[in-house]
């Protein structure tokens, strides 16, 4: 069957019930777009800090090009975002039609393994792969795809 633009926008809302295990029964799901994971990644990427590099631009080895890294991390800080990108993913996938759930209803009605279980649902839902093993093939496949440079359509080579 060939798509058409409107299965397409469609999509996004081809709800999924989905049982979880945590909260004994099922519950309907819909994948997340490419935009809302851009905004959930950008969520989550807040808890890694800012890293400065400065390279040695006369190193002959390119491994010692970027040898000033400075950046923290404050664990606790990515622990909070890490959290707070599960919940807008949450968020995002238990809304649909009438169906409307926010934040705060989320973390005061929901355990972390409900909250888990249900943000793993929704990845794999997506087609966001959960698992190194997925991340590995995916990665596989795209190297395999014909006439691939690996690099991005907008970057000079």
């Amino acid at each position: 069957m060939v798509l058409n633009k409107n299965d397409i926008i469609n999509g996004k809302d081809a709800y999924k019930d989905v049982y979880i295990k945590s909260l004994d029964g099922e519950i309907r799901l819909r994948p997340i777009t490419s935009r809302e994971w851009q905004t959930i990644q950008e969520v989550e990427s807040k808890g890694l800090g800012k890293f400065r590099i400065s390279p040695n631009m006369n190193a002959k080895n390119p491994a010692d090009m970027a040898q000033a890294v400075k950046g923290e991390i404050d664990l606790g800080k990515l622990s909070k975002h890490s959290f707070n990108a599960k919940v807008k993913t949450l968020v995002y996938s238990m809304s649909y039609g009438d169906e409307k759930w926010n934040e705060d209803e989320i973390t005061k009605n929901l355990t972390p393994l409900n909250i888990d279980e249900i943000y793993n649902a929704t990845l794999k839902i997506s087609g966001i792969p959960v698992t190194e093993d997925q991340a590995t093939h995916i990665k596989g496949e795209l190297e395999k795809f014909p006439g691939d440079s690996g690099g991005s359509a907008d970057s000079p080579e």
